[in-house]
């Protein structure tokens, strides 16, 4: 879990600012883009790939779509992370 990795102060902004952006913008991929470039520096290896198995495990009660694993795919892209 995050906060057992960073501050809580810092897990505290990026939530704040992660929702600050998808209120601006609603769509998926430009929240990809404006928020990718603060979690790829906030964020260490482990942590995003927290972040994604956070996804996957939030994706598990319903039948993912191709949308959705395609956007999955550009985060983990924009986040720096081998995909595969």
């Amino acid at each position: 879990m995050l906060l057992n990795v960073v501050d809580s102060q810092a897990v505290d902004d990026a939530i704040i600012y992660a929702r600050w952006a998808c209120h601006q913008i609603g769509d998926a991929v430009t929240v990809i883009e404006k928020t990718a470039p603060f979690m790829t520096q906030r964020l260490n290896e482990v942590e995003k790939r927290e972040l994604i198995d956070m996804l996957g495990e939030a994706a598990a009660a319903v039948s993912p779509s191709q949308h959705y694993r395609q956007r999955v795919r550009k985060l983990m892209q924009r986040l720096g992370l081998q995909v595969t």
